[in-house]
């Protein structure tokens, strides 16, 4: 009889633990933040070169942080001088570079030989830590360029 008691005793016992337990672990668990599993950054529009120029030599943008972004839409403008003769013709190459430290950059062309006014759009890969842009026009005729990019 007595093992009984003890049987029994043991079982509530153990169930009152069992309910004391669970209850704790709801009041730790309702506690405790829940990370954040992505990072979200609202869309910025960054100007990556805009300007005019009269010289053959390479342009330069400036180093835009790119670094927490994962796409892009780019949009281009292009108003060059009209062609003075078929022997002089004013082409112009606009390269998206990309880097991580801002000395080393890799190029990526986005339009290449282009010798008319043009616009249009790109969506580049977001790659690298910075971007800028690089305008290489083959003659010292007047070019105006815009490019933005939208990031998000």
């Amino acid at each position: 009889m007595k093992s009984k008691l003890y049987v029994a005793m043991a079982i509530v016992m153990a169930l009152a633990l069992l309910v004391a337990g669970f209850s704790s672990l709801t009041k730790i668990a309702s506690a405790t933040p829940v990370a954040q599993a992505e990072f979200t950054q609202a869309p910025v529009a960054v100007v990556l070169y805009t300007g005019t120029f009269l010289t053959s030599a390479v342009q330069y943008g400036a180093a835009i942080d790119v670094l927490n972004f994962d796409e892009s839409e780019m949009q281009y403008v292009i108003d060059q001088t009209a062609v003075v003769s078929p022997t002089l013709p004013n082409t112009l190459t606009l390269t998206l570079q990309h880097s991580n430290d801002q000395i080393n950059w890799t190029d990526g062309a986005l339009v290449s030989n282009n010798v008319a006014d043009a616009s249009g759009w790109l969506s580049p890969t977001v790659t690298g830590k910075f971007w800028r842009m690089k305008l290489t026009p083959s003659s010292s005729l007047t070019t105006t360029v815009s490019v933005v990019s939208v990031l998000k």
